[in-house]
Protein backbone atom coordinates (compact mmCIF):
# COMPACT_ATOMS: atom_id res chain seq x y z
CA UNK A 1 0.00 0.00 0.00
CA UNK A 2 1.35 3.42 -0.89
CA UNK A 3 2.21 5.92 1.79
CA UNK A 4 -0.17 8.81 2.17
CA UNK A 5 0.97 11.79 4.17
CA UNK A 6 -2.10 13.71 5.11
CA UNK A 7 -2.75 16.17 7.83
CA UNK A 8 -5.05 13.73 9.45
CA UNK A 9 -2.91 11.34 11.37
CA UNK A 10 -2.10 7.76 10.87
CA UNK A 11 -3.67 4.32 10.55
CA UNK A 12 -6.06 2.45 8.39
CA UNK A 13 -9.66 1.37 8.16
CA UNK A 14 -12.00 4.14 7.18
CA UNK A 15 -15.26 5.39 8.57
CA UNK A 16 -18.07 6.88 6.57
CA UNK A 17 -21.12 8.96 7.25
CA UNK A 18 -23.69 8.92 4.47
CA UNK A 19 -27.15 10.41 4.63
CA UNK A 20 -27.02 10.63 8.40
CA UNK A 21 -25.88 7.04 9.00
CA UNK A 22 -22.42 6.14 10.22
CA UNK A 23 -20.80 2.87 9.25
CA UNK A 24 -17.22 1.63 8.90
CA UNK A 25 -15.90 1.37 5.38
CA UNK A 26 -12.47 0.01 4.39
CA UNK A 27 -10.18 2.74 3.12
CA UNK A 28 -8.72 2.30 -0.34
CA UNK A 29 -5.81 4.42 -1.51
CA UNK A 30 -4.77 4.79 -5.10
CA UNK A 31 -1.80 7.17 -4.87
CA UNK A 32 1.27 5.66 -6.55
CA UNK A 33 4.54 5.10 -4.72
CA UNK A 34 6.37 6.89 -7.53
CA UNK A 35 5.11 9.93 -9.45
CA UNK A 36 3.39 9.15 -12.73
CA UNK A 37 4.23 12.26 -14.71
CA UNK A 38 7.12 14.07 -13.01
CA UNK A 39 10.72 12.94 -12.75
CA UNK A 40 12.98 13.95 -9.86
CA UNK A 41 15.74 14.97 -12.26
CA UNK A 42 13.71 16.78 -14.94
CA UNK A 43 14.72 20.32 -15.85
CA UNK A 44 11.90 21.44 -18.10
CA UNK A 45 8.77 23.39 -17.27
CA UNK A 46 5.99 21.87 -15.20
CA UNK A 47 2.54 22.22 -16.71
CA UNK A 48 -0.34 21.58 -14.30
CA UNK A 49 -3.79 20.90 -15.70
CA UNK A 50 -6.30 21.71 -12.96
CA UNK A 51 -9.98 20.87 -12.75
CA UNK A 52 -11.64 22.55 -9.78
CA UNK A 53 -15.13 23.14 -8.50
CA UNK A 54 -16.47 25.20 -5.64
CA UNK A 55 -19.66 24.42 -3.79
CA UNK A 56 -21.57 25.89 -0.89
CA UNK A 57 -20.14 25.17 2.53
CA UNK A 58 -21.35 26.17 5.98
CA UNK A 59 -21.37 29.52 7.78
CA UNK A 60 -17.90 29.96 9.30
CA UNK A 61 -15.74 27.31 7.58
CA UNK A 62 -12.60 26.23 9.46
CA UNK A 63 -10.64 23.00 9.14
CA UNK A 64 -10.68 19.70 7.26
CA UNK A 65 -10.01 16.03 7.98
CA UNK A 66 -10.10 12.85 5.90
CA UNK A 67 -10.62 9.24 7.00
CA UNK A 68 -10.11 7.37 3.74
CA UNK A 69 -13.75 7.73 2.72
CA UNK A 70 -15.17 11.10 3.78
CA UNK A 71 -14.05 14.69 4.07
CA UNK A 72 -15.04 16.37 7.35
CA UNK A 73 -15.21 20.14 7.72
CA UNK A 74 -15.69 22.03 10.97
CA UNK A 75 -17.69 25.25 11.05
CA UNK A 76 -18.66 27.80 13.69
CA UNK A 77 -20.48 31.01 12.91
CA UNK A 78 -19.39 34.19 14.67
CA UNK A 79 -18.39 34.93 18.22
CA UNK A 80 -19.85 33.71 21.49
CA UNK A 81 -22.45 32.62 22.13
CA UNK A 82 -21.91 30.20 19.24
CA UNK A 83 -25.39 29.29 18.03
CA UNK A 84 -24.53 27.70 14.68
CA UNK A 85 -21.75 25.10 14.46
CA UNK A 86 -20.99 21.48 13.65
CA UNK A 87 -19.11 19.11 11.37
CA UNK A 88 -20.11 18.75 7.73
CA UNK A 89 -19.61 15.35 6.10
CA UNK A 90 -18.82 15.12 2.40
CA UNK A 91 -18.04 12.04 0.33
CA UNK A 92 -15.92 12.95 -2.71
CA UNK A 93 -15.99 10.99 -5.92
CA UNK A 94 -13.11 8.90 -7.28
CA UNK A 95 -11.86 11.63 -9.60
CA UNK A 96 -12.42 15.01 -11.16
CA UNK A 97 -16.04 15.90 -11.95
CA UNK A 98 -17.24 12.50 -10.71
CA UNK A 99 -18.56 13.41 -7.29
CA UNK A 100 -21.16 11.11 -5.81
CA UNK A 101 -23.51 13.57 -4.14
CA UNK A 102 -26.77 12.53 -2.52
CA UNK A 103 -29.58 14.80 -3.60
CA UNK A 104 -29.86 17.03 -6.63
CA UNK A 105 -28.99 20.25 -4.82
CA UNK A 106 -26.81 18.98 -1.98
CA UNK A 107 -23.09 18.25 -1.88
CA UNK A 108 -22.82 17.25 1.78
CA UNK A 109 -24.30 14.02 3.10
CA UNK A 110 -24.92 15.01 6.71
CA UNK A 111 -24.00 17.29 9.59
CA UNK A 112 -22.75 16.14 12.99
CA UNK A 113 -24.47 18.27 15.61
CA UNK A 114 -22.17 18.94 18.57
CA UNK A 115 -23.22 18.90 22.27
CA UNK A 116 -24.61 22.08 23.84
CA UNK A 117 -23.32 23.78 27.00
CA UNK A 118 -24.18 26.77 29.19
CA UNK A 119 -23.01 30.25 28.19
CA UNK A 120 -21.66 32.94 30.49
CA UNK A 121 -20.99 36.30 28.83
CA UNK A 122 -17.84 38.20 29.62
CA UNK A 123 -17.89 39.81 33.03
CA UNK A 124 -20.79 37.72 34.27
CA UNK A 125 -20.83 34.86 36.76
CA UNK A 126 -24.32 33.69 35.84
CA UNK A 127 -25.50 31.48 33.02
CA UNK A 128 -27.23 33.49 30.30
CA UNK A 129 -28.37 30.97 27.78
CA UNK A 130 -26.86 28.17 25.80
CA UNK A 131 -24.21 27.73 23.13
CA UNK A 132 -22.73 24.94 21.03
CA UNK A 133 -19.45 23.21 21.87
CA UNK A 134 -18.16 24.55 18.59
CA UNK A 135 -15.53 22.50 16.71
CA UNK A 136 -12.51 24.13 15.07
CA UNK A 137 -9.53 21.77 14.74
CA UNK A 138 -10.28 18.21 13.64
CA UNK A 139 -8.42 14.93 13.00
CA UNK A 140 -9.41 11.39 12.08
CA UNK A 141 -7.67 8.29 13.44
CA UNK A 142 -8.83 6.33 10.36
CA UNK A 143 -10.50 3.86 12.74
CA UNK A 144 -13.88 5.45 13.35
CA UNK A 145 -12.99 8.31 15.69
CA UNK A 146 -12.82 12.06 15.19
CA UNK A 147 -10.76 14.27 17.49
CA UNK A 148 -12.07 17.84 17.74
CA UNK A 149 -10.82 20.96 19.50
CA UNK A 150 -13.55 23.09 21.10
CA UNK A 151 -11.54 26.30 21.03
CA UNK A 152 -14.03 28.65 22.66
CA UNK A 153 -14.64 26.18 25.50
CA UNK A 154 -10.92 25.40 25.96
CA UNK A 155 -11.56 21.68 25.60
CA UNK A 156 -11.13 18.61 23.45
CA UNK A 157 -13.80 16.14 22.31
CA UNK A 158 -13.41 12.68 20.78
CA UNK A 159 -16.34 11.25 18.81
CA UNK A 160 -16.93 7.64 17.85
CA UNK A 161 -18.60 7.71 14.42
CA UNK A 162 -18.42 3.99 13.69
CA UNK A 163 -22.13 3.41 14.37
CA UNK A 164 -25.37 4.95 13.17
CA UNK A 165 -25.13 7.78 15.74
CA UNK A 166 -21.96 9.68 16.65
CA UNK A 167 -21.03 9.21 20.32
CA UNK A 168 -18.90 11.30 22.62
CA UNK A 169 -16.28 8.97 24.14
CA UNK A 170 -14.00 11.67 25.54
CA UNK A 171 -14.05 13.55 27.83
CA UNK A 172 -15.54 11.49 30.60
CA UNK A 173 -14.93 14.45 32.88
CA UNK A 174 -13.57 12.85 36.06
CA UNK A 175 -10.12 14.40 35.84
CA UNK A 176 -8.63 17.55 34.41
CA UNK A 177 -6.17 18.87 31.85
CA UNK A 178 -5.69 22.56 31.21
CA UNK A 179 -5.88 23.44 27.50
CA UNK A 180 -5.89 27.15 26.77
CA UNK A 181 -7.66 27.95 23.51
CA UNK A 182 -6.76 24.70 21.69
CA UNK A 183 -6.21 25.08 17.98
CA UNK A 184 -5.32 21.84 16.23
CA UNK A 185 -5.01 18.18 17.07
CA UNK A 186 -2.60 15.87 15.28
CA UNK A 187 -2.45 12.08 15.68
CA UNK A 188 0.70 10.00 15.54
CA UNK A 189 -0.40 6.44 14.82
CA UNK A 190 3.15 5.15 15.04
CA UNK A 191 3.81 6.54 18.50
CA UNK A 192 0.27 6.44 19.86
CA UNK A 193 0.20 10.16 20.67
CA UNK A 194 -2.33 12.94 20.22
CA UNK A 195 -0.77 16.40 20.03
CA UNK A 196 -2.94 19.44 20.76
CA UNK A 197 -1.57 22.87 19.84
CA UNK A 198 -2.91 25.78 21.83
CA UNK A 199 -2.22 29.25 23.15
CA UNK A 200 1.19 28.95 24.75
CA UNK A 201 2.16 25.38 23.99
CA UNK A 202 1.41 21.78 23.04
CA UNK A 203 -0.32 19.17 25.20
CA UNK A 204 0.37 15.47 24.56
CA UNK A 205 -2.18 12.73 25.26
CA UNK A 206 -2.12 8.97 24.85
CA UNK A 207 -4.34 8.44 21.81
CA UNK A 208 -5.52 5.06 23.09
CA UNK A 209 -6.42 5.89 26.67
CA UNK A 210 -6.83 9.68 26.37
CA UNK A 211 -4.53 10.05 29.38
CA UNK A 212 -2.20 13.02 29.81
CA UNK A 213 1.45 12.44 28.91
CA UNK A 214 3.25 15.77 28.76
CA UNK A 215 2.83 19.52 28.30
CA UNK A 216 5.15 21.97 26.56
CA UNK A 217 5.01 25.70 27.29
CA UNK A 218 6.25 28.28 24.80
CA UNK A 219 6.33 32.01 25.47
CA UNK A 220 7.49 35.17 23.76
CA UNK A 221 8.29 38.35 25.68
CA UNK A 222 6.63 36.87 28.75
CA UNK A 223 3.35 36.06 26.99
CA UNK A 224 1.95 32.73 25.73
CA UNK A 225 3.18 32.07 22.19
CA UNK A 226 0.42 30.49 20.06
CA UNK A 227 1.35 27.09 18.64
CA UNK A 228 -0.04 26.90 15.12
CA UNK A 229 -0.58 24.10 12.54
CA UNK A 230 1.67 21.17 13.38
CA UNK A 231 3.16 18.38 11.29
CA UNK A 232 3.74 14.83 12.51
CA UNK A 233 6.64 13.23 10.65
CA UNK A 234 6.19 9.59 11.58
CA UNK A 235 9.09 8.51 9.38
CA UNK A 236 11.63 10.43 11.49
CA UNK A 237 9.58 10.50 14.72
CA UNK A 238 9.44 14.30 14.81
CA UNK A 239 6.74 16.89 15.52
CA UNK A 240 7.14 20.34 13.94
CA UNK A 241 5.45 23.22 15.76
CA UNK A 242 5.39 26.78 14.29
CA UNK A 243 5.13 29.54 16.91
CA UNK A 244 3.26 32.65 15.82
CA UNK A 245 4.90 35.42 17.85
CA UNK A 246 8.52 34.33 18.18
CA UNK A 247 8.84 33.34 14.52
CA UNK A 248 10.28 29.95 15.38
CA UNK A 249 9.59 26.28 14.67
CA UNK A 250 10.10 23.86 17.56
CA UNK A 251 11.13 20.32 16.61
CA UNK A 252 10.02 17.70 19.16
CA UNK A 253 11.21 14.09 19.25
CA UNK A 254 7.98 12.07 19.45
CA UNK A 255 9.74 9.16 21.18
CA UNK A 256 11.45 11.04 24.01
CA UNK A 257 8.93 13.92 23.96
CA UNK A 258 11.75 16.45 24.18
CA UNK A 259 12.46 19.58 22.15
CA UNK A 260 15.51 18.65 20.10
CA UNK A 261 15.86 21.72 17.87
CA UNK A 262 14.58 25.25 17.35
CA UNK A 263 14.51 26.79 13.89
CA UNK A 264 14.79 30.57 14.12
CA UNK A 265 13.23 31.66 10.85
CA UNK A 266 14.78 34.55 8.88
CA UNK A 267 12.82 37.63 7.79
CA UNK A 268 12.88 39.31 4.41
CA UNK A 269 11.67 42.58 5.94
CA UNK A 270 13.21 43.18 9.35
CA UNK A 271 10.61 45.68 10.55
CA UNK A 272 7.62 43.40 9.92
CA UNK A 273 6.47 40.33 11.81
CA UNK A 274 6.90 36.85 10.34
CA UNK A 275 4.07 34.78 11.91
CA UNK A 276 4.81 31.21 10.80
CA UNK A 277 1.58 29.24 10.66
CA UNK A 278 1.89 25.87 8.92
CA UNK A 279 4.57 23.31 8.06
CA UNK A 280 5.00 20.16 5.97
CA UNK A 281 7.95 17.77 5.58
CA UNK A 282 8.77 16.36 2.14
CA UNK A 283 11.04 13.30 2.24
CA UNK A 284 11.03 12.92 -1.56
CA UNK A 285 12.86 16.22 -2.00
CA UNK A 286 14.34 16.27 1.53
CA UNK A 287 12.83 19.66 2.29
CA UNK A 288 10.77 21.38 4.96
CA UNK A 289 8.20 23.94 3.83
CA UNK A 290 6.94 26.54 6.35
CA UNK A 291 4.23 29.09 5.62
CA UNK A 292 4.44 32.61 7.03
CA UNK A 293 1.58 35.09 7.09
CA UNK A 294 3.85 38.08 7.48
CA UNK A 295 2.34 41.28 8.77
CA UNK A 296 -0.65 43.06 7.30
CA UNK A 297 -1.39 46.76 7.66
CA UNK A 298 -4.80 46.71 9.34
CA UNK A 299 -5.79 50.12 8.03
CA UNK A 300 -4.99 49.49 4.36
CA UNK A 301 -5.08 45.69 4.12
CA UNK A 302 -1.68 45.77 2.43
CA UNK A 303 1.11 43.42 3.41
CA UNK A 304 4.12 44.91 5.19
CA UNK A 305 6.17 41.91 4.10
CA UNK A 306 7.48 38.49 5.18
CA UNK A 307 4.59 36.48 3.75
CA UNK A 308 5.52 33.37 1.79
CA UNK A 309 6.84 29.82 2.04
CA UNK A 310 10.21 29.29 3.70
CA UNK A 311 12.25 26.32 2.47
CA UNK A 312 14.68 24.37 4.67
CA UNK A 313 16.95 21.44 3.88
CA UNK A 314 15.65 18.45 5.86
CA UNK A 315 19.07 16.87 6.38
CA UNK A 316 21.15 19.92 7.31
CA UNK A 317 18.18 21.88 8.74
CA UNK A 318 19.57 24.96 7.00
CA UNK A 319 17.50 27.72 5.42
CA UNK A 320 17.43 27.76 1.61
CA UNK A 321 15.02 30.45 0.38
CA UNK A 322 11.60 32.08 0.75
CA UNK A 323 9.03 31.65 -2.03
CA UNK A 324 6.48 34.34 -2.78
CA UNK A 325 3.02 32.81 -2.40
CA UNK A 326 0.65 35.73 -1.81
CA UNK A 327 0.25 38.58 0.69
CA UNK A 328 -0.79 36.37 3.62
CA UNK A 329 0.21 32.73 3.15
CA UNK A 330 -1.56 30.43 5.58
CA UNK A 331 -2.39 26.70 5.01
CA UNK A 332 -0.18 24.15 3.25
CA UNK A 333 -0.94 20.72 1.75
CA UNK A 334 1.60 18.38 0.19
CA UNK A 335 1.23 15.88 -2.63
CA UNK A 336 4.58 14.29 -1.83
CA UNK A 337 4.57 11.64 -4.55
CA UNK A 338 3.44 14.16 -7.14
CA UNK A 339 6.07 16.78 -6.21
CA UNK A 340 3.38 19.42 -5.71
CA UNK A 341 2.85 21.74 -2.75
CA UNK A 342 -0.37 23.72 -2.31
CA UNK A 343 -0.15 27.06 -0.47
CA UNK A 344 -3.35 28.96 0.38
CA UNK A 345 -3.57 32.69 1.00
CA UNK A 346 -5.96 34.21 3.50
CA UNK A 347 -5.85 37.72 2.06
CA UNK A 348 -6.33 37.23 -1.69
CA UNK A 349 -8.14 33.86 -1.77
CA UNK A 350 -5.63 32.13 -4.04
CA UNK A 351 -4.04 28.69 -3.85
CA UNK A 352 -0.59 28.51 -5.40
CA UNK A 353 0.63 25.18 -6.75
CA UNK A 354 4.39 24.81 -6.29
CA UNK A 355 6.76 22.32 -7.93
CA UNK A 356 8.72 21.07 -4.90
CA UNK A 357 11.68 19.89 -6.99
CA UNK A 358 12.55 23.41 -8.12
CA UNK A 359 10.66 25.54 -5.56
CA UNK A 360 8.67 27.15 -8.35
CA UNK A 361 5.04 28.31 -8.57
CA UNK A 362 3.49 26.55 -11.58
CA UNK A 363 -0.24 27.28 -11.22
CA UNK A 364 -2.64 29.60 -9.36
CA UNK A 365 -6.17 28.56 -8.36
CA UNK A 366 -8.48 31.49 -7.58
CA UNK A 367 -10.46 29.82 -4.80
CA UNK A 368 -12.24 32.98 -3.62
CA UNK A 369 -11.87 36.69 -2.99
CA UNK A 370 -10.24 36.03 0.37
CA UNK A 371 -10.10 33.63 3.29
CA UNK A 372 -8.45 30.34 2.26
CA UNK A 373 -8.50 28.87 5.75
CA UNK A 374 -7.39 25.25 5.38
CA UNK A 375 -6.05 22.76 2.85
CA UNK A 376 -5.85 18.97 2.84
CA UNK A 377 -4.35 16.55 0.33
CA UNK A 378 -6.05 13.17 -0.14
CA UNK A 379 -6.02 10.37 -2.68
CA UNK A 380 -9.29 11.85 -3.98
CA UNK A 381 -8.03 15.34 -4.59
CA UNK A 382 -7.04 18.49 -2.74
CA UNK A 383 -9.69 20.26 -0.68
CA UNK A 384 -9.81 23.78 0.71
CA UNK A 385 -12.12 25.72 3.01
CA UNK A 386 -12.82 29.30 1.97
CA UNK A 387 -14.38 31.82 4.33
CA UNK A 388 -15.56 34.41 1.85
CA UNK A 389 -19.23 34.43 0.92
CA UNK A 390 -20.10 31.63 -1.48
CA UNK A 391 -23.88 31.67 -0.94
CA UNK A 392 -26.19 34.16 0.79
CA UNK A 393 -29.34 33.57 2.82
CA UNK A 394 -28.67 29.88 3.29
CA UNK A 395 -30.80 27.66 5.52
CA UNK A 396 -29.04 26.05 8.49
CA UNK A 397 -29.98 22.82 10.25
CA UNK A 398 -27.20 23.23 12.82
CA UNK A 399 -28.54 26.20 14.80
CA UNK A 400 -29.82 26.16 18.39
CA UNK A 401 -32.35 28.23 20.29
CA UNK A 402 -30.14 30.33 22.60
CA UNK A 403 -32.66 30.07 25.44
CA UNK A 404 -33.34 26.34 25.45
CA UNK A 405 -30.27 24.93 23.68
CA UNK A 406 -32.49 22.82 21.43
CA UNK A 407 -31.55 22.47 17.76
CA UNK A 408 -34.03 24.22 15.50
CA UNK A 409 -35.75 22.33 12.63
CA UNK A 410 -34.37 25.01 10.29
CA UNK A 411 -32.98 28.52 10.65
CA UNK A 412 -32.30 31.36 8.24
CA UNK A 413 -30.31 33.49 10.67
CA UNK A 414 -29.26 34.24 14.25
CA UNK A 415 -30.49 36.91 16.70
CA UNK A 416 -27.15 38.72 16.75
CA UNK A 417 -28.12 42.00 15.13
CA UNK A 418 -29.03 45.27 16.82
CA UNK A 419 -31.64 44.71 19.54
CA UNK A 420 -31.58 41.00 18.81
CA UNK A 421 -32.47 41.33 15.14
CA UNK A 422 -32.00 38.27 12.95
CA UNK A 423 -28.80 38.24 10.89
CA UNK A 424 -29.09 36.05 7.75
CA UNK A 425 -26.58 33.27 7.15
CA UNK A 426 -23.83 33.64 4.57
CA UNK A 427 -22.05 30.40 3.76
CA UNK A 428 -18.39 29.87 3.02
CA UNK A 429 -17.20 27.43 0.40
CA UNK A 430 -15.41 24.17 -0.23
CA UNK A 431 -13.07 23.96 -3.22
CA UNK A 432 -12.20 20.57 -4.68
CA UNK A 433 -9.06 20.45 -6.87
CA UNK A 434 -7.79 17.70 -9.17
CA UNK A 435 -4.37 18.37 -10.70
CA UNK A 436 -2.44 16.53 -13.40
CA UNK A 437 1.17 17.57 -13.93
CA UNK A 438 3.29 17.04 -17.03
CA UNK A 439 6.61 18.41 -18.24
CA UNK A 440 7.38 20.32 -21.40
CA UNK A 441 10.27 22.17 -22.97
CA UNK A 442 7.96 25.04 -23.83
CA UNK A 443 6.93 28.19 -22.00
CA UNK A 444 7.02 28.29 -18.18
CA UNK A 445 4.21 30.83 -18.00
CA UNK A 446 2.12 30.55 -14.82
CA UNK A 447 -1.61 30.62 -15.51
CA UNK A 448 -4.60 31.07 -13.20
CA UNK A 449 -7.74 28.94 -13.07
CA UNK A 450 -11.07 29.75 -11.43
CA UNK A 451 -13.14 26.83 -10.06
CA UNK A 452 -16.54 26.23 -11.59
CA UNK A 453 -19.32 27.10 -9.15
CA UNK A 454 -21.60 24.22 -8.27
CA UNK A 455 -25.33 24.80 -7.99
CA UNK A 456 -25.48 22.51 -4.96
CA UNK A 457 -26.40 25.07 -2.31
CA UNK A 458 -28.61 23.10 0.07
CA UNK A 459 -27.09 22.19 3.44
CA UNK A 460 -27.91 18.79 4.95
CA UNK A 461 -29.93 17.74 7.99
CA UNK A 462 -28.02 16.89 11.15
CA UNK A 463 -27.39 13.99 13.52
CA UNK A 464 -26.96 14.81 17.21
CA UNK A 465 -23.97 13.52 19.13
CA UNK A 466 -24.96 11.01 21.81
CA UNK A 467 -23.42 12.19 25.10
CA UNK A 468 -24.94 9.49 27.32
CA UNK A 469 -21.55 7.81 27.81
CA UNK A 470 -20.06 10.98 29.32
CA UNK A 471 -20.18 11.05 33.14
CA UNK A 472 -21.34 14.65 33.09
CA UNK A 473 -21.78 17.47 30.63
CA UNK A 474 -19.08 20.10 30.14
CA UNK A 475 -18.91 22.91 32.64
CA UNK A 476 -20.19 26.38 31.64
CA UNK A 477 -17.68 28.59 29.90
CA UNK A 478 -17.20 32.15 31.09
CA UNK A 479 -15.71 34.67 28.70
CA UNK A 480 -12.78 36.63 30.19
CA UNK A 481 -12.85 40.36 30.81
CA UNK A 482 -10.10 41.98 28.71
CA UNK A 483 -10.03 45.04 31.00
CA UNK A 484 -8.72 42.98 33.92
CA UNK A 485 -5.02 42.30 34.41
CA UNK A 486 -4.24 38.65 33.73
CA UNK A 487 -3.24 36.49 36.63
CA UNK A 488 -0.45 33.93 36.31
CA UNK A 489 -1.80 30.77 34.73
CA UNK A 490 -0.69 27.20 34.35
CA UNK A 491 -2.15 27.29 30.89
CA UNK A 492 -0.40 24.12 29.86
CA UNK A 493 -0.26 22.57 33.30
CA UNK A 494 -2.46 19.52 33.81
CA UNK A 495 -4.20 18.87 37.08
CA UNK A 496 -2.96 15.31 37.04
CA UNK A 497 0.43 14.48 38.54
CA UNK A 498 2.88 15.64 35.89
CA UNK A 499 5.32 18.45 35.32
CA UNK A 500 4.90 20.60 32.20
CA UNK A 501 7.99 20.97 30.06
CA UNK A 502 9.55 24.36 29.38
CA UNK A 503 12.39 25.20 27.07
CA UNK A 504 15.34 27.08 28.51
CA UNK A 505 14.21 30.44 27.14
CA UNK A 506 10.61 30.12 28.28
CA UNK A 507 9.25 32.41 30.97
CA UNK A 508 6.10 32.06 33.09
CA UNK A 509 2.92 31.95 31.04
CA UNK A 510 0.20 34.48 31.73
CA UNK A 511 -3.42 34.07 30.76
CA UNK A 512 -4.36 35.84 27.53
CA UNK A 513 -6.59 38.83 27.99
CA UNK A 514 -9.05 38.64 25.16
CA UNK A 515 -11.52 35.92 24.25
CA UNK A 516 -11.50 35.81 20.47
CA UNK A 517 -12.98 33.22 18.22
CA UNK A 518 -10.43 30.73 16.90
CA UNK A 519 -10.50 31.30 13.18
CA UNK A 520 -7.72 29.50 11.51
CA UNK A 521 -7.11 32.72 9.87
CA UNK A 522 -8.44 35.09 12.42
CA UNK A 523 -10.92 37.60 11.36
CA UNK A 524 -14.63 37.37 12.10
CA UNK A 525 -16.01 40.02 9.77
CA UNK A 526 -15.38 40.53 6.09
CA UNK A 527 -13.88 43.91 6.83
CA UNK A 528 -11.35 42.28 9.09
CA UNK A 529 -10.53 39.46 6.71
CA UNK A 530 -7.70 41.45 5.17
CA UNK A 531 -5.95 41.93 8.50
CA UNK A 532 -3.42 39.74 10.23
CA UNK A 533 -4.77 36.22 10.36
CA UNK A 534 -4.26 34.28 13.53
CA UNK A 535 -2.93 36.81 15.93
CA UNK A 536 -3.65 37.09 19.65
CA UNK A 537 -4.74 40.36 21.16
CA UNK A 538 -1.91 41.65 23.32
CA UNK A 539 -2.43 43.11 26.81
CA UNK A 540 -3.74 46.64 27.31
CA UNK A 541 -0.47 47.49 28.99
CA UNK A 542 1.37 46.77 25.78
CA UNK A 543 -1.17 48.79 23.76
CA UNK A 544 -0.61 46.58 20.75
CA UNK A 545 -3.29 46.02 18.18
CA UNK A 546 -2.87 42.42 17.18
CA UNK A 547 -5.61 39.96 16.56
CA UNK A 548 -5.20 36.25 16.08
CA UNK A 549 -8.58 35.38 14.91
CA UNK A 550 -9.62 32.41 16.73
CA UNK A 551 -6.46 31.69 18.57
CA UNK A 552 -6.77 34.06 21.44
CA UNK A 553 -8.94 33.33 24.41
CA UNK A 554 -8.61 33.32 28.12
CA UNK A 555 -7.29 30.01 29.31
CA UNK A 556 -10.04 28.35 31.25
CA UNK A 557 -9.29 25.02 32.81
CA UNK A 558 -11.81 22.51 31.61
CA UNK A 559 -11.89 19.16 33.29
CA UNK A 560 -10.98 16.50 30.83
CA UNK A 561 -10.41 13.03 32.10
CA UNK A 562 -8.93 9.65 31.54
CA UNK A 563 -11.22 7.22 29.78
CA UNK A 564 -10.28 3.57 29.61
CA UNK A 565 -11.15 3.22 25.96
CA UNK A 566 -8.84 1.76 23.38
CA UNK A 567 -8.87 3.11 19.84
CA UNK A 568 -9.43 0.50 17.14
CA UNK A 569 -6.07 0.37 15.41
CA UNK A 570 -5.55 -0.78 11.87
CA UNK A 571 -2.49 -0.85 9.70
CA UNK A 572 -0.37 2.17 10.53
CA UNK A 573 0.33 4.52 7.67
CA UNK A 574 3.25 6.89 7.54
CA UNK A 575 1.52 10.21 8.09
CA UNK A 576 2.73 13.45 6.88
CA UNK A 577 1.00 15.31 9.62
CA UNK A 578 -1.48 16.55 7.70
CA UNK A 579 -4.11 17.56 8.50
CA UNK A 580 -5.15 16.80 10.49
Amino acid sequence: MSKIRTRAGAVLAGATLIAGALAPVPATFAAPDTPTHLSPQASGCTIVDVQAQKFTGFPGEYQLAYDGQNIYTTFANGRQPVLTAGIGVYQPGPGAAQNTHTGAAQAFQSTILMPVTDYMPRGSDTVQGKQIMAPYGIASDFAGKLWVTNTMQNSLTVLDISGTTPKQVFPKMDGGISISHPREVRLDGKGGHAFVSHLGGVTVLDSGTFSFMKAFEFTYEGKPDPAMNMFVDSMDSKLYVPLLYSGEVKVIDTKSLEVVQTLKLPKQVEGAQLRPSDVVVDHNTSKIFISAQGEMDRATGVSKGNSGVLVYDLKSMEYQETLSAGPQTLPLALDENGYLLYAGDFADGTIRVIDTRFNRVVKVVKAGQSGVNDLIYTDRGVFATVRDVTAQNTVSYATIDPATGEYLPAATGEPKGENGAQVPFNSGGIVEIHAQATETAGSCEVTEVTPTLSNKTQLPQGVKVDTSEALRTPAPTQSPDPTQSPAPSASATPTVTATPTKTADDAKVDKPEANQSPDKAKEDSKAESKTDAKEETKSEAQKESKSLAKTGANGIVIGLGVAALSLAVGIILVVRRRKL
